[in-house]
């Protein structure tokens, strides 16, 4: 173990005397490009999903940190996450200017036929006053109900947790289901 601490030393002096010499040479600076072009183009793909917002990060990455690395100071850490931080805050960046620049109904998912917020309003309150009658459920049916409708769960899945054969879980979900049309027409709400 000590020998790669020792390797892992050496490799940081190596780079600050690389850093050191792209101070005051933009040649010099050219082999910190080449060590770390790549990682800090994955890094940004990683983030973006585009290629060509990844180059471009890139390619701003390391135009600041020529034009900056005479802020840059170390603190035996690699030149790489001063590099990675320059990159992270041009793709926060980058990804407020997008959202600044989209439209209001794209910013917020709106789209042409989407309900509109009174109507969203009314089926919050249809969902609440349905899941306030599956409270009212016999416990299985209620259980069976929570876990299809609430969580996702697969038939099987219920099965499973209620103990019981798939086919009848299938009937105390029917049973529920029909239970709850019967409710909520007497109470005079339509179901769709």
């Amino acid at each position: 173990m000590g020998s790669s601490a020792g390797a892992s030393e050496l490799h940081l002096e190596h780079e600050l005397d690389m850093v050191e010499a792209a101070r005051t040479s933009p040649e010099a600076f050219g082999s910190l490009y080449d060590r770390y072009v790549l990682p800090i183009c994955r890094f940004a793909y990683a983030r973006t999903g585009s290629h060509q917002d990844a180059e471009d990060v890139t390619s701003e990455t390391f135009r600041r940190a020529l034009e900056h690395i005479d802020r840059y100071r170390w603190q035996g850490k690699p030149f790489a996450a001063w590099l990675y931080r320059i990159a992270s805050n041009l793709i926060v960046s980058r990804h407020r200017q997008e959202r600044a620049r989209e439209p209001l109904d794209v910013a917020l998912h709106v789209v042409d036929g989407d309900p509109q917020p009174h109507q969203v309003a009314l089926v919050n309150d249809d969902i609440r006053a349905l899941w306030a009658l599956v409270a009212e459920l016999p416990p299985d049916q209620r259980r069976a109900v929570v876990l299809r409708f609430g969580h996702g769960l697969k038939i099987r899945e219920i099965a499973e947790a209620i103990g019981r054969s798939e086919g009848a879980t299938k009937a105390l979900l029917y049973r529920a289901i029909v239970a709850l049309r019967e409710k909520v027409q007497s109470e005079g709400r339509r179901v769709e």
